[in-house]
């Protein structure tokens, strides 16, 4: 754990932090913090021996609506699907038309995400790796 950056921390951030260093015997912890479209991201690509801590996740969409919900997926380090997460509302106009509103996830774990209906990103966390 890097102390001074650790200092402050909420205890559910403390608890997180536990919980996922038992998971991958890590040799190097980057500070991360991204901005920007999800797609092509290293976010989406499955590793072993990578794990994200996010201390914030913010999943966002370009104006509009879309005929999908959007949903983010999440998965662990064996690369199984742990948990999936919606948010949206729906506008009642001509048709039915799903608004995606931005989703907004602190203090958790995941090795990769898998996005629908969300185009943009904010993570702000640390990358674990062997």
């Amino acid at each position: 754990m890097i102390t001074d950056i650790w200092k402050n921390a909420t205890p559910e951030q403390l608890l997180l932090w536990k919980i996922a260093k038992s998971k991958v015997a890590y040799n190097s912890i980057t500070e991360m913090s991204f901005i920007g479209a999800i797609a092509g991201s290293e976010f989406e690509t499955y590793a072993a021996n990578k794990l994200y801590i996010a201390l914030q996740v913010i999943f966002a969409t370009s104006a509009g609506a879309s005929l999908t919900n959007s949903y983010v997926s999440l998965y662990n380090e064996a690369n199984a699907f742990v948990l999936a997460l919606s948010n949206s509302s729906i506008n009642y106009n001509a048709a039915h038309y799903y608004n995606p509103c931005n989703m907004i996830i602190p203090n958790i774990w995941f090795s990769k995400i898998f996005v629908s209906g969300y185009s943009t990103m904010q993570f702000t966390g640390y990358k674990l790796l062997p």
